[in-house]
């Protein structure tokens, strides 16, 4: 049976540990929006404590940092290069959730498709530059763009 929102709002567990106390959960897409992902429950999220998150989101912000660092051929030698110095920092349900989501994207990264999201944006969306939009305003501009552009192809 497949949680409904409300129902993961208020809840002891995300997928990486069990709380003490009920807690809100958010969304995390496996495949990042500022890099292409989509905004589908169902095949790009999972449910987690914002705590967890963060985690994930640190994995793949240095999943990012090392690609960018030196050559590497492929998503998982990215992996393999960072593998060793996360071991004992995060837990490995955070890495697995992590990896998996570079592996979606990490090789059209590593061929150079989202550098300039890279320099603006961190993977949940968070300005790098203190002139930059958050990345969740910059996509809703652009929708009310392309609304305003159809309007006026039809007039």
């Amino acid at each position: 049976m497949t949680a409904t929102i409300p129902d993961m709002l208020n809840q002891r567990s995300c997928v990486g540990h069990q709380h003490l106390e009920r807690t809100a959960l958010v969304l995390h897409h496996l495949r990042p929006l500022a890099r292409g992902g989509k905004d589908v429950t169902e095949t790009n999220g999972i449910w987690m404590c914002p705590n967890f998150h963060v985690s994930v989101h640190t994995i793949l912000d240095e999943l990012e940092k090392e690609a960018m660092r030196g050559p590497a051929s492929t998503p998982n030698n990215v992996i393999r290069q960072l593998n060793e110095k996360w071991r004992m920092t995060f837990p490995v349900i955070a890495r697995g959730i992590a990896y998996k989501g570079w592996q979606m994207y990490g090789g059209e990264m590593l061929a150079g498709r989202w550098n300039r999201s890279v320099e603006l944006w961190t993977t949940d969306g968070t300005p790098t530059d203190i002139g930059v939009l958050p990345y969740s305003q910059v996509m809703h501009l652009s929708r009310i763009r392309k609304r305003l552009l159809g309007v006026e192809r039809r007039l």
